[in-house]
C-alpha cells in the first residue's frame, strides 16, 4: 500500500505546476541597478532584465517596496519580468513578454504615460487580464494637480501618495481618476526608507513612485488568496478595505490599509 502511495505521489509531483504558489509580477522602470542586493529571494531563474545604461536604483527601490517584508512588501510574489525604457517600443516589447510569461500584475512608476502607451495597457488588461498599477506623477507643481484627460479611460489602478501625517504633498498629482493613496514623500517616508536601506543603497526614495509598488504589494496578497480578482474587483476592495478616506475637492480617496506594515519612527506614526 505504501509503495502504491509513493508511486502516485511521485507522479503527482512530476506533473503538477507550482506556479500558483506565488503571484507573477513585472516592473517597468528606468533601471534596476542593485536589485539583486535588495530582493534576492524574490528573483527567479526566469527573471528577465532588459539592457539599461542608467545606474539608478529607482527600479530596485520599487521592487523592495513590493517584495521586501521589512518595507511592508508581500512574501507571496515573484519578480518574473523587469523591463526598462519609457518609449512605446519599450512598453510594447515588455507587454509582449509579460503576456508570454503570464504576468498577473505590473508596477509602473514612471513619468506620465502617453496615449499610445495607455492603449497598450488597456489592450493587455482587456485581452489578457494583466493588472497594472500606475503612479499618478509628481508634476503637480509644474502642471497642476489634474491628470491628462485620457487617464479617465486607463484600465489600471492609478496611485497617488499621502504622507504619514495624512496630507497629500504639493508635488503629487491628484484628481478624480486616482483610485488610491499610499504612503510616500514628503520627507518622512523618504527618510525612513533611506534609513532602512543604509549600507545597501544610499538613495532617498519617495513620491508617487513609492506609492504604486505598495499598492502592488497589497494586490499580491489578495491575488494569492483569489487569483480571479480583476481590475473592478480591486477598485472595490481598495474602498472596502481602506484605512480611511482622504477628502479633497469633493472626492473621497481611499488610503491604502498597509501603512502599519511599514517601519516608522515613533514620532512619525499616525
Amino acid at each position: 500500500m505504501n509503495r502504491i502511495y509513493y508511486i502516485l505521489l511521485t507522479l503527482l509531483l512530476s506533473t503538477t505546476s507550482f506556479s500558483a504558489d506565488f503571484v507573477k509580477v513585472g516592473i517597468f522602470d528606468i533601471s534596476f541597478y542593485k536589485v539583486e542586493q535588495l530582493i534576492p529571494e524574490s528573483l527567479t531563474p526566469t527573471t528577465i532584465i532588459t539592457p539599461h545604461d542608467l545606474y539608478s536604483p529607482h527600479g530596485a527601490s520599487v521592487a523592495s517596496l513590493i517584495f521586501n517584508p521589512e518595507y511592508g512588501g508581500s512574501s507571496y510574489g515573484k519578480l518574473m519580468l523587469m523591463n526598462t525604457g519609457i518609449q512605446y517600443e519599450d512598453f510594447y516589447k515588455g507587454i509582449q513578454k509579460a503576456i508570454e510569461l503570464k504576468i498577473q500584475v505590473i508596477s509602473i512608476s514612471l513619468t506620465l504615460i502617453n496615449p499610445s502607451i495607455a492603449e497598450l495597457i488597456n489592450q493587455a488588461n482587456q485581452d489578457h487580464g494583466i493588472l497594472f498599477v500606475v503612479s499618478a506623477g509628481n508634476a503637480a507643481q509644474r502642471k497642476g494637480r489634474a491628470l491628462p484627460l485620457y487617464y479617465k479611460n486607463l484600465k489600471a489602478i492609478i496611485a497617488s501618495c499621502i504622507d504619514l501625517n495624512g496630507e497629500v504633498p504639493d508635488f503629487a498629482q491628484l484628481d478624480s481618476n486616482v483610485d488610491i493613496l499610499a504612503p510616500c514623500g514628503h520627507s518622512n517616508i523618504m527618510t525612513q526608507i533611506y534609513e532602512l536601506r543604509r549600507g545597501v543603497i544610499d538613495y532617498p526614495f519617495g513620491g508617487t513612485s513609492a506609492a504604486a509598488p505598495q499598492v502592488v504589494s497589497f494586490m499580491i496578497d489578495q491575488l494569492h488568496n483569489n487569483s480571479s480578482l480583476n481590475l473592478d474587483d480591486f477598485k472595490q476592495l481598495m474602498k472596502s478595505q481602506a484605512k480611511y478616506f482622504y477628502n479633497y475637492e469633493g472626492f473621497a480617496y481611499p488610503v491604502l490599509n498597509n501603512i502599519q506594515k511599514i517601519k516608522v519612527q515613533p514620532e512619525l506614526s499616525m
